[in-house]
């Protein structure tokens, strides 16, 4: 069968069984599945179609169809889709009267012209409708008739009749027709279609998937079906064939309707949770919510019976049933958002009132008053430099990646109820060389979005997708009512190697509609917005000297360095573990007393008010954050994007890498004249060594009349930063300390275990009995293993390909594909013990994509117990460790203490492969993370196990030319060019690595002394290291330099008079250590 179009149906009125081909076969066209049911000899002829299979659909059991097709002109033959209703006709009807036909069924208005149309041996007879429904001839013309009869609809509306009255012609030939005149046919007969196409193909859907005991459980009589099903312009009701705008059918819809919806919302509150299914179109792309059709399907029916049943002219009013179905449910129903999606899916003419239209990216509004829109943005990824407004971070120059040439990158702000579009173009030069520890490939992610229907847009590399290659654009975004994306604070960023350190993300605000209570806060602004990161002395020197807010910073007179003496290698190598490094502040050369050109950012307010402010941790490493508020207390509501219940009268909050809080500041009564106050915040950069270096910056909270001192700086060592006045409330701190621990919240320090969501999460106890025990080990990987990724993406491997995951014998310390496997099984959760068995590591910030998880239990133990997997299970056992089921806060992003647990129940309703890390850079790009696949492909549709791919294609190995990462890294790459934009390139390797030099056609590599590299100087008698004569030819790459011993190599290239290329950016410095790292 040649591949269709929807609008290639047409709809045919009648069939004629012949021979079955073989080509007639199920058919899927856009949303609909079409259903072969016969053979008709003549559908080619008569109604043009491309061949003799008919065809119906469980949307419109009472139509035939057959496929159509056309060619336009061009180079190419291209489909060109045609699509007519033969039964609603405004002019001339023609009908094909031959012997062994089907009755023919036909409606017109007054004044159309109806010709049959024969050769020979037949004629045409007005028929009463008792003779026509018994082929009652007696008295007719029985004579044979050769050519036409041409007949005029009159003015009178009704049923006519005709029959041919030649003997058997209509007992037994079927010649006959029935025809109906109206007035505006076409309207009331799409109006009635509506209605039927809906509900009783809904119905019918129902009634297929219940058993006979359900069928006898119910406390009413099922509807009568029609069989076989009505021909256009009738359709069924309780068994019987109504025509649609005939006199037989007056006042009739109402009264069936009730007794059609009556019985499916009886049948919904029957159904198990795989029958609820069969409702959707579960190829995983439908936007249909199976939370929608199990908790609202009864609900928003029986609001639109009522709905329909009261009205005087309910054929007339279908683009006012969803303002309807709003009154009648109330304006308090958890429905609401459910109504245009449940009523568009079963009644797909619908179009509903607030569906999304189409608009630029200006959509920071009024969201209590507003119309949902299509918000459209264009990111571009670039590497640059910090010497532009707008990325000048804290006023060095360095290397950068930037989206729009801004860091953080451009904020996304929508309403709840918006679509959003992210056009993302990754425009990474192949000069960038892996300076930030990963290739010129990238991708998108919404940290915190739940991506329900597409989880292709997830944006994780070779996970969900392909990374995105230099050059190429991929188009991310979701819905935020349909996959799970309530109001809150979320922030995007890069999720491939260590792009998001360097620049690449920003903040995702989504306002509520209405929702939130306003009884918490006076003001709600999405510019006081906080995105807190700490910043590195350069993208390959991962020294941290400052922390951003919002993209301002400075630096003094001094900054951090490694201790003197340290091995640079191995303190950066012990603090990106998270195991802390030890710095010193010492003179920032590039320092110019009062010539800065950055700014600390600036908040205004005013006077007696509460102001909502959100604060995003964008933090890289393991680097906590402390912000407090110079003489403010504030109070929290939310954490990652969901409400909590309120915690007062708070001095600070601690963010690690990933987390959100939305907290709220009151005003003070009046404006103090004199400076603006400080917003804090500060960080240790050894949470064990709190005299190993600390960071701190601030930002400006402005009164009106209050002034800004342009000149300060924060000082290198923090001094009135590090302690806070008394008594102090502190939320979120870093749980390393058991005495902090075990007096909470009474001591005034707030954890996770301490807080309450605003709302019960009524499936808590629906787990699926399983508990998965996950133990984070002093090699930084879950279990013992280390993350690998296939080459075809987890999310698009049909079938799974199970050669390299892990297995439970999988030995310790391996690297596989870590995969945890659960079933789609929406109204269930399944349970996960992380296990974080060292004290002098990071309290690891664990993040789930795919939506929150539930903490319901924490704890934390002595130093001197050995906690670990079979500690905890075994304490488990036992007696059951604790577990909070009432109110238990939501988390996307959770600090498992160190020598402690965390207790975690994850929803199963969001199909598809979702990674579960930890969010500290280092720690994910070398392996500490897992997959959890919900659902999988190969099961019966009826159990909608499989999920949405989108766009992509399944099962293709050979669309990316960049390998998957590896958790030990692998052979560094530096693609060998002139004009390179840092001053030389930099590469640590352990022995036995390659380091390949990459280039077409046009320079060398040479390994030179260390004061011949220094200013690229030598003459016709140096000899590189190994004796060789400096290459001073224009060669082919590439060149693979591979040596055991540990050290550092110094490589240039040699072309050029004057030493040209070595002079213009192609050097290397090639580090051999045991202790290098690869992000």
């Amino acid at each position: 069968m040649k591949r269709l179009l929807t609008l290639g149906v047409i709809l045919i009125s009648s069939f004629s069984i012949g021979s079955e081909d073989e080509c007639c076969k199920q058919i899927t066209v856009g949303d609909h599945l079409y259903h072969y049911v016969g053979w008709d000899d003549t559908s080619q002829s008569q109604y043009n179609c491309d061949s003799s299979c008919v065809y119906s659909t469980d949307g419109n059991p009472g139509k035939l169809f057959c496929f159509k097709k056309e060619f336009v002109t061009g180079e190419k033959p291209q489909e060109k889709s045609v699509c007519h209703d033969d039964y609603l006709v405004e002019g001339p009807v023609a009908i094909q009267w031959f012997y062994g036909m089907n009755i023919v069924h036909k409606s017109v208005s007054p004044g159309s012209k109806v010709t049959f149309q024969w050769d020979s041996g037949h004629n045409v007879n007005d028929m009463t409708e008792s003779e026509f429904t018994a082929c009652d001839v007696t008295g007719k013309n029985h004579a044979p008739e050769s050519g036409s009869y041409t007949w005029t609809a009159p003015s009178q509306t009704g049923n006519y009749y005709f029959a041919c009255g030649v003997p058997g012609h209509c007992s037994e030939g079927n010649m006959k027709a029935k025809i109906v005149v109206c007035d505006d046919c076409v309207k009331v007969a799409d109006d009635y279609q509506q209605l039927y196409s809906g509900v009783a193909a809904l119905h019918t859907k129902m009634v297929s998937l219940l058993t006979e005991v359900q069928i006898g459980n119910l406390s009413q009589a099922v509807p009568g079906l029609c069989d076989p099903a009505c021909f256009i312009p009738y359709y069924c009701w309780d068994g019987a064939c109504v025509c649609a705008g005939c006199e037989d059918d007056q006042n009739l819809a109402p009264g069936n309707l009730l007794n059609y919806l009556d019985s499916v919302e009886e049948m919904t509150n029957v159904l198990s949770f795989h029958q609820v299914k069969g409702f959707v179109d579960w190829s995983g792309c439908s936007p249909t919510l199976e939370s929608c059709v199990s908790n609202c399907l009864a609900q928003v029916l029986k609001a639109l019976v009522n709905c329909l049943f009261f009205s005087n002219k309910w054929w007339q009013e279908l683009q006012e049933w969803e303002e309807c179905v709003k009154i009648y449910l109330g304006a308090g129903s958890t429905c609401l958002s459910c109504i245009c999606e449940l009523i568009k899916h079963y009644f797909p003419k619908y179009t509903c009132h607030d569906e999304p239209k189409l608009i630029s990216s200006d959509c920071d509004r009024d969201c209590a008053t507003f119309e949902p829109l299509t918000c459209v943005f264009t990111f571009t990824l670039e590497m640059l430099t910090t010497d532009a407004d707008g990325r000048r971070a804290d006023g060095r120059n360095r290397t950068v990646l930037a989206y729009n040439g801004k860091i953080p990158g451009p904020p996304i702000v929508i309403c709840e109820g918006d679509e959003l579009v992210l056009n993302f173009k990754n425009r990474i030069t192949g000069t960038m060389t892996k300076t930030d520890g990963s290739t010129s490939t990238s991708t998108l992610h919404f940290h915190g979005i739940g991506e329900k229907s597409r989880p292709w847009s997830d944006g994780v590399p070779f996970v969900t997708q392909y990374p995105v290659i230099s050059g190429e654009d991929f188009i991310y975004g979701f819905n935020s009512v349909v996959d799970g994306a309530p109001p809150g604070t979320y922030w995007y960023h890069s999720h491939v190697g260590s792009q998001r350190t360097n620049g690449a993300y920003g903040a995702l605000i989504i306002k509520d509609g209405g929702t939130d209570p306003k009884d918490r806060f006076d003001v709600d602004n999405a510019t006081n917005t906080l995105v807190l990161q700490e910043w590195y002395e350069s993208s390959i020197k991962q020294i941290p000297v400052s922390i951003l807010i919002n993209g301002h910073g400075r630096i003094g007179e001094e900054k951090n360095k490694v201790v003197d003496g340290d091995d640079e290698s191995e303190v950066t190598l012990n603090y990106l573990k998270g195991k802390g490094g030890r710095f010193q502040c010492a003179p920032n050369a590039d320092h110019i007393p009062d010539n800065y050109t950055t700014n600390y950012e600036e908040f205004d307010v005013e006077a007696n008010k509460r102001y909502r402010f959100r604060v995003i941790g964008a933090i890289s490493q393991n680097f906590p954050l402390r912000l407090s508020i110079d003489e403010h207390k504030f109070t929290a509501i939310a954490m990652d994007s969901l409400n909590i219940e309120s915690v007062h009268d708070l001095t600070d909050l601690w963010l690690a890498a990933g987390e959100r809080y939305d907290i709220v500041v009151q005003t003070k009564a009046y404006n103090r004249p004199g400076l603006a106050y400080k917003i804090r915040v500060f960080g240790y950069t050894n949470q064990y060594d709190k005299s190993a270096g600390s960071l701190c910056t601030i930002a400006w909270m402005k009164y009106p009349g209050q002034t800004i001192d342009n000149n300060y700086v924060t000082p290198c060592n923090c001094s009135g930063f590090v302690e806070l006045p008394s008594p102090r409330n502190t939320l979120n701190p870093v749980p390393n300390s058991i005495e902090e621990w075990n007096g909470s919240p009474a001591n005034g320090n707030y954890f996770i275990k301490d807080l309450k969501a605003t709302d019960q999460e009524p499936n808590i106890n629906f787990w699926n009995r399983i508990t998965h025990y996950i133990e984070f080990r002093g090699d930084i990987a879950f279990n013992g293993l280390r993350m690998t990724y296939p080459a075809v993406p987890f999310l698009l491997q049909d079938p799974a390909n199970m050669g390299s995951r892990c297995t439970t014998t999988t030995p310790t310390g391996s690297e596989c594909q870590h995969v945890l496997n659960e079933p789609f099984r929406p109204g269930y959760m399944t349970e996960i013990v992380l296990i974080n068995n060292h004290n002098q590591t990071a309290a690891h910030p664990i993040h789930k994509h795919g939506g929150w998880y539930w903490v319901v239990g924490e704890g934390k133990y002595d130093d001197n117990v050995t906690v670990n997997l079979k500690f905890i299970k075994d304490q488990d056992g036992i007696s059951p460790l604790p577990r909070n089921f009432v109110k238990p806060p939501a988390k996307d992003t959770i600090q498992v203490p160190q020598k402690g647990y965390v207790i975690v129940r994850t929803k199963l309703d969001n199909a598809g492969t979702w990674i579960f890390h930890c969010h500290i850079n280092f720690h994910v790009t070398i392996g500490m993370a897992m997959v959890l696949q919900i659902g999988e492909f190969g099961k019966p549709a009826w159990e909608g196990q499989d999920w949405c791919t989108g766009h992509l294609t399944k099962n293709k190995n050979d669309v990316c030319p960049t390998k998957p990462p590896s958790p030990n890294g692998g052979p560094e790459d530096i693609y060998w060019h002139l004009g390179m934009e840092n001053e030389y390139y930099y590469r640590c390797v352990k022995p036995g690595e390659n380091v390949t030099f990459v280039w077409e056609y046009g320079h060398s590599v040479n390994w030179l002394k260390p004061e011949n590299w220094n200013d690229c100087h030598w003459n016709t008698t140096t000899r590189q290291v190994n004796g060789d004569p400096i290459d001073e030819k224009r060669g082919n790459g590439p060149y693979v330099f591979s040596n055991m011993t540990t050290g550092y190599y110094h490589m240039a290239c040699g072309v050029g008079g004057g030493h040209y290329h070595c002079k213009h950016g192609m050097k290397a410095l090639i580090h051999v250590s045991p202790h290098c790292h690869h992000p």
